[in-house]
């Protein structure tokens, strides 16, 4: 049996409640009022305004602030290999891609390579539950389809040798 929204069943009972006030011919304005109410509702989406969670500064963020030795162990490389890997990759055309629509070619927008290869580097360096999307995202700040996005853009650059270091 499928689920009735709190809204579905408030149009439901204001439908029943305009009819009823017209088969019993009640004052003009009651009704006026009844359907006033059931317009807005129509208009309106969600009966409650949404709680929307602000994007937090991840873990990318912070792994700046951290110790030689827990920037290792999180993205799985030292600071100054990660500084070196990022000033080859950075240039790649991968990260500065151009992209058209039907009236102007632009530069697509993307977050900044750094965090795009630290997030699929601590990827790399998980196993298990925790090399899931979901996870990634969830501790790094990244929504799923951002982690698989930089996943994507990163990994055939490490894996098929693209890089000449």
């Amino acid at each position: 049996m499928p689920h009735i929204s709190d809204r579905q069943m408030l149009v439901r009972d204001l439908d029943g409640l305009f009819k009823f006030l017209v088969k019993t011919d009640e004052d003009e304005e009651d009704i006026e009022e009844i359907f006033s109410i059931r317009c807005t509702l129509e208009g309106c989406r969600y009966l409650n305004l949404r709680n929307y969670e602000k994007r937090r500064n991840g873990l990318s963020e912070a792994l700046w602030q951290y110790s030689d030795r827990d920037f290792k162990q999180t993205v799985r490389m030292e600071k100054r290999s990660f500084l070196k890997l990022l000033e080859i990759v950075s240039v790649h055309r991968m990260f500065n891609k151009m992209s058209y629509n039907q009236y102007k070619r632009f530069k697509s927008k993307q977050a900044p390579v750094w965090i795009q290869l630290m997030v699929a580097l601590i990827r790399v360096g998980c196993y298990g539950n925790g090399v899931s999307v979901g996870r990634v995202g969830v501790n790094c700040g990244y929504s799923d389809g951002s982690v698989d996005n930089f996943t994507n853009r990163v990994f055939p650059l490490l894996s098929h040798n693209m890089l000449k270091i």
